[in-house]
């Protein structure tokens, strides 16, 4: 870690303090009354730090990219995509970018949850909507989603976003109902003012996507 940090910053009184911040950690498990010894911790980060995400970054920062592929990057959430003419060209593909992040993983004391790894297609051919990659990554056959949600957006074969706005609508009237009185105990004018936060809302937040989707269309 202070090796990764020190050659991307350059800065040894501050990789000297990190450090320290990483050195000497002790923790115990705590079960009601019950409490563990001290045991040292040799590797992580301190959880709650505002630091840990950072230096989380920092150190996955040197991830390789593998070939035929591009890779989205959210802390611990990491995305790999490659496009290909068909399907059965995208399975190799990634089963040999996956043995690759593998070797990264070992190499740096990571650990990925393959149990956790999903795999997704987008395309709009119809005959193909019902076929399903398969990849095996360490020996376990990852698992096929319709509807994968990333970073809070839940993505469709065709990116229409359609799925994610019925979400989107649901989760608005599900709010409204706590927080408003029911619609037929107000006049129209106040029953407009009182949706129309949640509204802009919503519109604000959809924008990017329903751009897209039309740009596409």
């Amino acid at each position: 870690m202070v090796n990764k940090l020190l050659d991307m910053i350059g800065d040894l009184n501050l990789c000297h303090v990190i450090k320290i911040l990483l050195n000497n950690r002790r923790f115990y498990v705590q079960l009601n009354d019950q409490r563990s010894k001290w045991k040292a911790q040799k590797n992580g980060l301190p959880q709650g730090s505002v630091l840990a995400p950072l230096l989380f970054n920092i150190y996955t920062n040197d991830q390789p990219l593998p070939r035929e592929c591009q890779r989205f990057i959210y802390a611990d959430d990491l995305c790999i995509t490659t496009q290909q003419v068909d399907l059965q060209k995208i399975e190799p593909v990634l089963e040999s970018a996956l043995q690759e992040m593998s070797s990264y993983y070992n190499n740096n004391h990571l650990i990925p949850n393959s149990s956790k790894t999903q795999l997704y297609s987008f395309h709009l051919r119809n005959r193909d909507a019902k076929k399903e990659l398969s990849v095996t990554w360490d020996g376990h056959k990852l698992s096929n989603h319709t509807h994968p949600m990333y970073l809070g957006v839940t993505l469709d074969r065709t990116l229409s976003f359609n799925k994610h706005m019925e979400n989107t609508k649901a989760k608005t009237q599900e709010i409204a109902e706590q927080l408003l009185p029911p619609p037929q105990r107000l006049g129209n004018g106040l029953f407009f003012l009182s949706y129309k936060p949640l509204a802009c809302y919503i519109c604000v937040f959809d924008s990017p996507f329903l751009s897209v989707s039309k740009s596409k269309g």
